[in-house]
C-alpha cells in the first residue's frame, strides 16, 4: 500500500443519479446506444475512464 494511487471520481450530478439508479441501467448499454457524446453523462464517464486509463499506463511504465 506504500505505492498506492488516488483516483478522483467526480460527483455525479443529482439529475443523472436518478437516471442511473434505475434497476436496468447499464453504463455499457448507455455508451453503446447513445450517439451524442456531448451529453453530461457521456462526459462524466469519459473523464473517469481516462483517469483509470492514466493510472493503468503509469503502472505499466513503472514495471
Amino acid at each position: 500500500m506504500s505505492s498506492g494511487r488516488v483516483v478522483r471520481v467526480g460527483a455525479l450530478p443529482a439529475f443523472l443519479k436518478t437516471y442511473i439508479d434505475r434497476l436496468n441501467f447499464s453504463f455499457t448499454d448507455y455508451l453503446r446506444n447513445e450517439k451524442d457524446s456531448s451529453t453530461e453523462l457521456h462526459q462524466w464517464v469519459r473523464r473517469n475512464y481516462l483517469g483509470f486509463r492514466e493510472m493503468e499506463l503509469k503502472l505499466i511504465l513503472q514495471r
